[in-house]
């Protein structure tokens, strides 16, 4: 562009308004005078262009733009259509790749399109818009139907939401969406922990690279087998049997109608309460075992536990468990 030029076509300035960011017509007022005087004069066409373009909505109080504003100001600046004023607020938050307002009554949030990080947690948020960058989302406790695609996503925290269905995030490692309304989950190949207890799950995917799960509080029949699954959290389910997980270190399985369980050799600790197991297998490493509320005649050896509850079966006698610190066996006949 011309500085030294008399006159900017109007309809030229329009399109590289409208073809362009928020940082390059800012770069351009700042190194322009032609082009800095075209804004100047159209300030309020390109302070409402921009704010339509992030979606910042202006009308709503308990849009993010307003924290710590006084709600005098806020009102007066909603009167009046003050547009320039609003985009300043907008622009504090425009460049930032992180964001922490837990808490804070927010009701809408703009597009931030360098924005990495959005902790926005116990808010009163109905929805979210894209960001192209986002990389971890912590948006618990608020009151969020749906979420939009990130295809950078890597940690999602969305619980306690009204989510019924969540979107393929094919970078997503760690996802906590408890306590929500959500009957089914996509594939996500990358994942390794994985919250979903307290929904309406009916089966699961297979996760090759899982190695947490909790899914309590499910409608589980059958879980898939997961090569690299360490820590099992299955309780209050419907499950009948358990898959072989190789290399399975921690089971809570409590609440089942489970009658057997698969060999685990590297199981450490075991809770099985309130099944219709009627035998257990030695595990050589198990430390813990509460199994209380079953169909058991006699227990295996183990000669690494340290705590035992097998109250509600019938057990007549234990082996001899010479690591054993805590034992709870009442009703039995021992």
């Amino acid at each position: 562009m011309n500085n030294n030029g008399k006159t900017l076509p109007v309809e030229l300035f329009l399109q590289i308004v409208e073809s362009s960011d928020l940082d390059s017509v800012l770069n351009l007022c700042q190194t322009n005078k032609l082009f800095n005087k075209y804004c100047k004069n159209n300030r309020d066409y390109i302070s409402k262009y921009f704010l339509n373009k992030y979606r910042v909505d202006w009308q709503d109080e308990g849009n993010l733009i307003y924290i710590d504003t006084d709600q005098s100001k806020i009102s007066e600046l909603i009167k009046t259509k003050d547009y320039y004023k609003l985009l300043q607020l907008y622009k504090r938050f425009y460049k930032l790749e992180e964001i922490k307002v837990e808490g804070k009554g927010i009701t809408s949030i703009p597009i931030l399109p360098n924005l990495q990080r959005l902790h926005c947690q116990r808010n009163k948020l109905t929805s979210l818009p894209e960001y192209p960058k986002l990389l971890e989302l912590y948006c618990g406790r608020n009151y969020l139907t749906s979420l939009p695609s990130y295809p950078n996503l890597e940690l999602l925290y969305c619980s306690r939401n009204r989510l019924t269905s969540l979107l393929e995030y094919p970078k997503l490692i760690k996802l906590l969406c408890d306590d929500n309304r959500i009957s089914s989950l996509p594939l996500l190949p990358n994942l390794e922990e994985l919250f979903c207890e307290m929904n309406h799950l009916t089966s699961l995917q297979d996760y090759p690279n899982l190695q947490t799960l909790h899914c309590q509080s499910n409608r589980l029949a059958n879980l898939p087998r997961y090569p690299n699954l360490e820590l099992l959290y299955c309780s209050r389910n419907i499950l009948t049997s358990l898959p072989e997980h190789p290399k399975l270190q921690h089971l809570f399985c409590d609440d089942n109608r489970i009658t057997s369980l698969p060999q685990y050799p590297n199981l450490i600790t075991l809770h099985c309460r309130r099944n219709r197991i009627n035998n257990l297998l030695e595990y050589p490493n198990l430390r813990e075992l509460y199994c209380q509320d079953n169909r058991l005649t006699s227990l295996p050896q183990y000669p690494k536990l340290k705590v035992l509850y097998c109250n509600g079966n019938t057990i007549t006698s234990l082996p001899d468990y010479p690591n054993l610190k805590t034992v709870r066996c009442n009703n039995q006949s021992l």
